[in-house]
């Protein structure tokens, strides 16, 4: 293995156990330790060599080079900058922050009539509403944006006037922000997520529910088969009755199938695994639970024909269940929301009601009626819906 002085940024010498060496220069090193690696005999060789690099990034980023000073062309030309020196996680993590923390806001505009106040305001919101982590490397970002492009001539406030965040953390910075309503562009991000990512397992299954119909998660891990009436196109609560439309309905088939042929993979002495069922002659044989899922994906006569039987068969199990066949933990699919809502840069203090509140709001621009929704989900009074949305107005004047 290769025996290397760490000289971080500088020309170093490598000499290998078989008695070879080398010089090498490293253009960056990523969190996992991948290095991407500059290599030459001699130490005059490998400075042409960079030279050169240099001389082409510079040559190819020239194409970029905004004709402007809106602050968004100079964000996507520095980001441009760093490829080929930061990994591609990295920068890819830095451009969906930009897109949530920076894009759309007061300040996504003529970097010259940006002013010190400006920037306050916009430092104050986004430590009120995202994690300190985030809002710092934000902030370090940000302020190689501006210096870059006054490094090209574009003349800007002082940035230096801008306190770090680090340093003007406090207490009320700190404390999360209880019931975050997000919007109907943040709820759908949040529902792909959940049906796209491997990791979150069935507690995403209500959480996605949850997103499609507005239903409370503490309402939606009560569910048993019985409560669905897929001819009808609804699904009845303890406070009201709820319809779905015909994207749930199919995906909420699809996840029938899985969750019995997750039982059946997990636990062959099950109740019911689906060779228990009169579908498994229409099966080809030999199948295993993973053919059987996409087998039914392409034949959804026979997995409509398995959804009705099964539900049938079984009106008191739970619809959203557990690896281990069981009712799924409510304080688990909270903490899979937070990590979910994370992962979409989704402002910190998201809850289950959150969810819930979105979706009425997302309802009342659609049109449909306080006294609609007010039956809906068993609320007293169609005041207590109007509410909801004057919550969701109040935070986006003020946030």
């Amino acid at each position: 293995m290769p025996r290397r002085r760490k000289n971080e940024n500088e020309i170093v010498y490598v000499q290998t156990s078989e008695g070879n060496s080398y010089f090498a220069f490293d253009y960056y090193e990523s969190e996992f330790g991948k290095r991407k690696r500059i290599y030459a005999e001699t130490k005059e060789k490998l400075e042409e060599k960079l030279q050169h690099i240099k001389e082409e990034e510079e040559r190819r980023l020239l194409m970029y080079l905004p004709k402007n000073s809106m602050l968004k062309d100079w964000c996507e030309y520095y980001f441009r900058s760093l490829i080929g020196k930061s990994s591609a996680g990295e920068l890819k993590r830095i451009v969906e922050l930009f897109k949530s923390f920076v894009y759309g806001t007061d300040i996504d505009r003529d970097m010259t009539e940006i002013t010190v106040d400006d920037m306050n305001r916009f430092y104050l919101i986004m430590q009120t509403k995202y994690d300190i982590k985030s809002v710092i490397k934000v902030d370090e970002v940000i302020r190689k944006i501006f210096l870059t492009a006054n490094e090209h001539g574009i003349k800007t406030f002082d940035f230096s006037e801008i306190p770090v965040p680090e340093k003007i953390v406090s207490k009320q910075f700190n404390e999360v922000p209880s019931n975050y309503i997000p919007s109907a562009a943040e709820m759908e991000l949040m529902l792909n997520q959940c049906m796209t990512s491997t990791s979150f397992g069935t507690l995403a299954w209500v959480i996605s529910f949850a997103l499609m119909t507005g239903i409370p998660l503490p309402r939606v891990v009560e569910l048993t088969n019985k409560d669905f009436d897929f001819e009808n196109k609804t699904v009845k609560t303890k406070k009201g009755i709820v319809p779905m439309d015909d994207k749930c309905i199919e995906w909420l088939k699809s996840v029938i199938v899985k969750k019995n042929c997750m039982i059946d993979k997990e636990s062959p002495e099950s109740p019911y695994p689906i060779t228990c069922y009169s579908l498994s002659e229409k099966l080809p044989s030999g199948c295993t639970p993973d053919e059987i899922i996409a087998y039914m994906a392409e034949h959804t006569e026979i997995r409509n024909e398995f959804v009705k039987e099964y539900m049938n068969l079984k009106p008191d199990d739970f619809m959203f269940i557990s690896r281990k066949n069981s009712p799924v933990c409510l304080s688990n699919v909270q903490r899979i929301l937070r990590t979910v809502a994370a992962k979409c840069n989704i402002p910190k203090g998201i809850t289950g009601k959150s969810l819930h509140k979105a979706y009425i709001v997302a309802e009342l621009n659609k049109g449909k009626s306080p006294e609609l929704l007010k039956a809906r989900y068993g609320y007293k009074k169609e005041s207590d819906i109007l509410e909801i949305k004057a919550e969701y107005d109040v935070r986006n004047m003020l946030l």
